[in-house]
């Protein structure tokens, strides 16, 4: 963790870095020679400061600089601050892993001329249709002002998120929402209000959707539900479970709150595939299906080790097979595996299971969509 003398000292640097890039960014555009210099200095700043605290937030608030948790002032950014009044953006949180790329197209959201962003319909939906990776934009709050360095009084995330909550029965017509429901394939329920009981009931169903059918991206759905989460709040859900699960989505951000859900609609989807199973041959096809369910919960939200502690428990409850989690580690080491490692695995075989079957379907999809037709007609020709 870094001091906070120190960020502030850092972030001021940093202000006045990104004052300048941002001028350069709106009189010509941040792809233009000129900027590029300023671009590259100020992304090198944030990212030392990053590597102190992963979560970095630079702004404005009550004619103070925002960093972090501490305001403090400083006339030397009048300029930015009035930019970014003019635009009603009160600040910017910066992500480790923020690449100079969405760096470069975060400041052109930010540079846009006021009209423009009034045109769209205003800061918070001109933002919401513009998310940037690693980049989240707040819109302003007005507050009295206040002079001299003190602190918001709380964690800059659970501000900002109060700061910018959406009306929970106007989700329905966001463009998250949208987009979430899209990909789950699924229509609004007819007089959808969007409390939380109904929200988790519909994420819950979108979210089994989204694995059972093996045409769709179940992360893109689980990430749209993270966007939605974020419109409304992470804690939104919390209120329609009981006591014990609350526990443990609590405090977690939106994009953490989406993924753990999603594995637990797949724990419970394959606790109630196998409990219907009946006969040795009802046994063995509901372990393949729960081994393809949860497989494909691991390689969306990619926190093997989480997901592996809550098969043992159904283990451990002689709710499922201690095969499905043998199974499931060997589907962990086959999604660790490179490109160029899973096609030298699948030419090795010399026996062809219903698990090696659905990783040469899963490898000729990614090849195919990669242009790598050579590769796919070799691994093909050795199945078939």
């Amino acid at each position: 963790m870094i001091e906070k003398n120190q960020l502030k000292k850092e972030g001021l640097v940093f202000g006045r870095a990104l004052q300048r890039a941002y001028k350069l960014a709106f009189l010509y555009s941040p792809d233009h020679p000129a900027a590029e210099e300023p671009i590259q200095t100020s992304y090198g700043m944030l990212t030392a400061i990053m590597k102190k605290s992963p979560q970095f937030t630079f702004g404005f608030f009550n004619q103070r600089i925002l960093l972090n948790d501490p305001l403090t002032p400083d006339t030397t950014l009048d300029s930015l601050a009035n930019e970014f009044m003019k635009r009603g953006i009160m600040g910017v949180m910066f992500s480790l892993g923020l690449t100079v790329r969405d760096y470069r197209r975060g400041l052109s959201i930010i540079s846009t001329k006021p009209e423009i962003i009034e045109g769209a319909g205003g800061t918070t939906l001109y933002l919401r249709k513009n998310p940037i990776e690693g980049m989240r934009v707040m819109a302003t709050d007005k507050r009295d002002s206040h002079k001299g360095d003190t602190t918001l009084g709380m964690d800059i995330d659970s501000f900002m998120t109060a700061q910018s909550l959406m009306d929970p029965k106007a989700i329905a017509h966001s463009v998250n929402f949208g987009m979430f429901m899209q990909g789950s394939g699924l229509k609004t329920p007819q007089g959808f209000q969007g409390a939380p009981g109904e929200m988790l009931a519909l994420a819950e169903l979108a979210t089994q959707e989204a694995f059972l059918n093996p045409e769709t991206d179940p992360k893109e759905t689980v990430q749209a539900l993270a966007r939605v989460l974020n419109d409304l709040s992470p804690d939104y859900l919390l209120s329609s479970m009981p006591a014990e699960r609350q526990e443990a989505y609590k405090g977690l951000p939106a994009s953490e709150v989406a993924y753990a859900l999603a594995e637990d609609v797949a724990i419970q989807w394959a606790k109630r595939r196998f409990g219907t199973a009946e006969g040795a041959d009802g046994i063995r096809v509901a372990q393949d299906d729960v081994v393809q369910i949860l497989g494909r919960a691991l390689r969306t939200t990619q926190v093997a080790e989480r997901l592996l502690q809550k098969i043992n428990v159904l283990v451990d409850r002689k709710e499922l097979p201690v095969e499905v989690h043998d199974r499931i580690r060997h589907e962990m080491e086959w999604a660790g595996l490179t490109p160029e490692e899973q096609h030298s695995r699948l030419m090795q075989l010399t026996e062809f299971s219903e698990q090696a079957f659905r990783h040469f379907i899963e490898y000729v999809k990614q090849t195919g969509k990669d242009g790598l037709l050579e590769k796919t007609t070799e691994v093909a020709g050795h199945f078939f």
